[in-house]
């Protein structure tokens, strides 16, 4: 994954790690070691350490578990943990009241908002499939699909699924999918 160039913002790090993990001292340690220093935050941060912190937040929050499935439940955390935050507290109600078919064509600039640098785009394919297209984000595949089924749920979709259509050459093409008669 090519992370030259993107940054992620501060409130998202903290997510993956303050309020998904609540980490002890050693993890503290380990993370300031990869650029993420909980005591002296910045605004934001190199793609390179976000992504590090997400791998080594996935193997706290799931020892034992397969690396993709630690990755997804990760990226379902991450998400939740997010609305928990002050701008996520502000984007959780709107989210909620406007449902997939609203909120889906806005899923672009929440990433944007989050990372500087990447490049993503959404479509519907029909009623109940969309295709969700990235470039630089600083996430494991199987992190964003468990960040793309949460997100999915939150905003409503009844059955949320998320598939992994393309990864390669630094480009993920995930498919989302729920009832649409839900």
């Amino acid at each position: 994954m090519t992370t030259s160039g993107v940054t992620t913002a501060h409130a998202l790090l903290e997510a993956t790690i303050d309020r998904a993990l609540k980490p002890d001292a050693s993890l503290r340690q380990h993370l300031e070691a990869l650029g993420y220093d909980m005591e002296r935050p910045v605004a934001r941060y190199p793609g390179t350490v976000s992504q590090a912190c997400f791998e080594v937040a996935a193997k706290m929050l799931a020892p034992g578990k397969a690396p993709a499935e630690a990755e997804r439940m990760m990226g379902r955390a991450v998400v939740l943990a997010y609305l928990d935050t002050l701008v996520g507290r502000v984007l959780r109600p709107l989210l909620e009241r406007v449902g997939p078919r609203r909120a889906l064509p806005r899923v672009p600039a929440i990433f944007k908002g989050g990372f500087t640098g990447v490049e993503c785009s959404i479509e519907q394919v029909e009623p109940g499939s969309w295709r969700f297209i990235s470039r630089g984000i600083p996430v494991p595949t199987q992190g964003m699909v468990g960040a793309l089924q949460a997100g999915l749920g939150v905003v409503g979709a009844k059955d949320p699924r998320v598939e992994v259509e393309r990864d390669s050459g630094g480009q993920q093409t995930y498919r989302l999918l729920f009832d649409a008669a839900g």
